[in-house]
């Protein structure tokens, strides 16, 4: 995770087509981390794991996150925006060869 500060426009880039997001304390947001770019770093976030409807329990919602890549969200609340991305690299076909290939 890289940070930046200061006055002017910053570049990021991820894979699909970007959105801005608004955050306000009535307006919370919790997003798949594997489509989050970038964000305030007014708001507060923290990682934690989708447990659906399905009750599989703590292991059970690990063991899935960590096998099917779904499950790990992360929960902004604050004020501020956050870019997201449309797409997962993990999750395509390129993404997954490019991952396979580096093991």
């Amino acid at each position: 995770m890289g940070q930046s500060s200061g006055k002017g426009q910053l570049a990021v880039c991820g894979y699909g087509t970007l959105f801005t997001l608004d955050v306000s304390p009535d307006n919370p947001i919790t997003i798949d981390n594997g489509h989050v770019v970038a964000w305030d770093s007014r708001l507060h976030y923290e990682i934690a794991l989708n447990t659906g409807s399905q009750s599989r329990g703590l292991l059970g919602n690990i063991v899935n996150s960590m096998t099917s890549g779904e499950g790990v969200v992360l929960k902004f609340s604050g004020s501020g925006k956050v870019i997201i991305c449309s797409r997962n690299m993990k999750i395509t076909p390129l993404g997954a060869m490019n991952s396979q290939s580096r093991n």
